[in-house]
């Protein structure tokens, strides 16, 4: 699926800290990125500096053996900074409440592991900091102990869980190079807060029983201004990143997310009487795999639902992989389509940008790839789409949808009687062997449809020769034979010297190679080449290619360069 737009020049502001033009962030994302980034990371770097010089006294945490909390609050209470160190681990088995600090660096390089007493964690959180100019940092990692979560989840389904660590309250905070596992519930939730970096944070949060880990968010902002979460890799079982009401002047960037449910606005307006807002957010540059959803807006309608609105969203250079639902829109979200006609949703969705994105789908929608479901009346505005490209493969909707009506199934004495009482045809998913030998064939005939196509268009050169002019069968003039990948034994391509080109390629391991009057380029690899037989690393091979073709870019080759090379191929890469 391909949708594509103009899209006009308007403005996308991220806090009071400046302001960009809407179309220069399509056309340069990762300008763009970066230039989002300067406030916070300027931040970042006054935070590290604040680090180097302003701590004056130290405390390192060793384990007792026992509840090591106390002695962990009381450290954030008494000292600047707080080492726990490589190699140890401390166990939390009540809560840490480190609200209200100001000034203080958390160096985790060993672990905190935290306990699996679900009687007394129930309905609480395992950790909550809040203040001003706070660094969590140290390489280390935070362990929910969340195994015994899942199963008892699996059981009773109003477990309420702990959050592993909640941001509660706090202004110029920094939480990076940490690990995150095993989190029973969601895993960071940023609450009340402004000025808040997460940067290099790997979370794991997966079972290894048969009872899943649920409700595992990476991410959820509630009520906070100005965060920024990036260079991160998110392996749970739901939101990867989730912007909660309130949530404004957010940038998400550079993550990768396996085993999601996507990057979720909402759920939003569920409760009567509250006005939510989700404004001003960038999500961009994320890997998405394996997951539910890919980019998402949902939001409530139906009898005694709240209000608000979703404003100025973007979504842009996402790759999705295996995704049940790439790109949805559900403003009728957990509401029948009757109950969304009468009662539509309060919550306006308008100014939304979904650019650059591109993948597969899971074909668990079969063809479809993205869904934009609008309440009636004109609750969504100015949905914007542009280079989207969205695919789901023949092997899934085989595998996953082909179907055969169950009526065929029946005995012919119940076909008849169902036809005579006009009941509906239902159909059922053909066994599971032919499923699998139509996706089987659907796979081969893709390789081999993908090698023909490999072999008859690929533009890599290995082998060049330069031939004199007084070469057998050259009409006149010097010529150049080269050989692509699909050309074996003595086969290839003759042309006038003087119409092809050498152009510098994006790095010294490669040139690339062009002809006048033809469109594209040829590649020419430089690894393993060989001159004249003999093997000479990249950069020799590049300069010598150059300074033949002559070193400015496009110039014409010039007389007498054949005598470079006294016998052989001027390039050869031995394949």
């Amino acid at each position: 699926m391909q949708l594509g737009c103009i899209v006009p020049a308007r403005y996308m502001l991220l806090g009071v800290y400046f302001q960009i033009p809407r179309s220069a962030l399509v056309q340069s994302p990762i300008r763009i990125g970066m230039t989002r980034l300067l406030h916070l990371a300027a931040l970042g770097l006054a935070l590290r500096e604040f680090g180097v010089q302003g701590m004056r006294s130290t405390c390192t945490l060793e384990a007792s053996g026992g509840d090591d909390a106390p002695a962990f609050v009381r450290a954030i209470r008494t000292c600047d900074t707080i080492v726990i160190p490589q190699h140890t681990t401390i166990s939390v088995a009540t809560r840490m409440d480190m609200t209200g600090v100001s000034n203080k660096h958390i160096s985790v390089q060993g672990t905190v592991k935290f306990t699996d007493d679900i009687p007394y964690w129930t309905g609480s959180t395992f950790w909550i900091l809040g203040g001003k100019n706070i660094i969590l940092d140290g390489g280390g990692t935070l362990d929910g102990n969340g195994q015994a979560w899942y199963d008892s989840f699996a059981s009773n389904s109003s477990l309420v869980r702990p959050i592993m660590l909640t941001i509660l309250n706090g202004t110029d905070v920094m939480v990076q190079n940490i690990h995150e596992v095993n989190g029973p519930n969601w895993n960071n939730l940023v609450y009340q807060s402004k000025n808040i970096v997460y940067d290099n944070i790997n979370i794991n949060a997966k079972s290894t029983s048969k009872n899943t880990a649920k409700n595992t968010d990476g991410w959820d902002t509630y009520r906070s201004d100005n965060v920024v979460i990036k260079n991160s890799v998110i392996n749970n079982g739901d939101d990867c990143v989730s912007f909660k009401p309130n949530s404004t002047n957010i940038l998400v960037t550079n993550l990768m997310c396996n085993g999601s449910h996507g990057i979720s606005v909402g759920s939003l307006g569920q409760y009567a009487g509250v006005y939510d807002i989700v404004q001003n957010v960038a999500s961009i540059n994320i890997t998405m795999s394996n997951a539910q959803n890919g980019a998402r807006i949902k939001a409530w309608a139906g009898p005694g639902v709240g209000s608000g609105i979703v404003k100025n969203v973007t979504f842009q250079d996402f790759f999705e992989t295996n995704v049940d639902n790439p790109i949805i829109i559900d403003q009728c979200y957990e509401t029948s389509a009757e109950a969304c006609a009468e009662f539509p949703s309060n919550t306006y969705i308008e100014d939304i940008w979904f650019d650059n994105i591109s993948g597969t789908s899971s074909g668990s929608e079969k063809t479809v790839v993205a869904s934009l479901s609008c309440s009636p009346d004109g609750r969504c505005g100015d949905i914007n789409v542009n280079n989207i490209t969205l695919s789901s493969t023949m092997t899934e909707l085989t595998w996953k949808n082909w179907s055969i009506t169950a009526d065929n199934a029946k005995t012919k004495q119940q076909s008849d009687a169902d036809s005579e009482t006009g009941a509906r045809k239902e159909s059922m998913l053909r066994p599971a062997w032919q499923r699998a030998a139509l996706s089987a064939f659907h796979l081969s005939v893709g390789a081999g449809l993908a090698a023909m196509i490999f072999v008859g268009r690929s533009r890599v050169i290995r082998r060049l020769h330069i031939l004199p002019t007084n070469s057998p069968g050259v009409p006149g003039g010097k010529q150049l034979f080269f050989q692509g990948v699909h050309n074996w034994g003595a086969t290839g391509t003759v042309l006038p010297l003087k119409n092809a080109h050498l152009f510098p390629g994006r790095d010294d391991t490669e040139v690339i190679f062009r002809l006048e009057g033809a469109r594209g380029h040829w590649w020419i690899g430089l690894n393993g080449a060989r001159i004249n037989g003999e093997k000479v690393n990249a950069k020799r091979a590049r300069d010598e290619m150059l300074v033949a073709w002559g070193i400015k870019k496009g110039s014409e080759v010039q007389d007498g360069i054949e005598g470079r090379w006294t016998a052989g191929p001027i390039m050869d890469n031995a394949w």
